[in-house]
């Protein structure tokens, strides 16, 4: 639960328009593995690699800032969900991540 508020305050103006945040942060940890000679154990590591990489893509591009932000919280948020979750596998943290997005999905409904 509290890790759900935690993410939550990272998402709190998810507009219909907007990319689901589940499917981005899936894709980050997809993008995190396919980096050579990742290994899950080192996750951290290979998130930031992934992160300095796209930030300097990003960044030489105009008008970038925001994108470079947007960046910077998917990033903290998988690191949260690494933390919170213990997944020992690139599937269990997706699956978990997944999860956490279906569960805040259906709280709303309910509301």
């Amino acid at each position: 639960m509290k890790l759900l508020r935690k993410v939550q305050s990272f998402f709190p103006q998810a507009s219909c328009d907007s990319a689901d945040p589940a499917d981005v942060l899936i894709t980050i940890v997809r993008n995190v593995a396919n980096i050579d000679g990742f290994r899950f154990e080192q996750f951290c590591y290979y998130l930031d690699v992934y992160q300095t990489t796209r930030t300097m893509v990003l960044s030489r591009k105009p008008n970038s800032q925001s994108e470079i932000d947007n960046l910077r919280d998917y990033c903290d948020v998988v690191r949260f969900c690494l933390e919170g979750f213990r997944s020992t596998t690139v599937e269990m943290l997706c699956r978990e991540i997944e999860a956490l997005f279906s569960r805040q999905q259906q709280r709303m409904v309910a509301a």
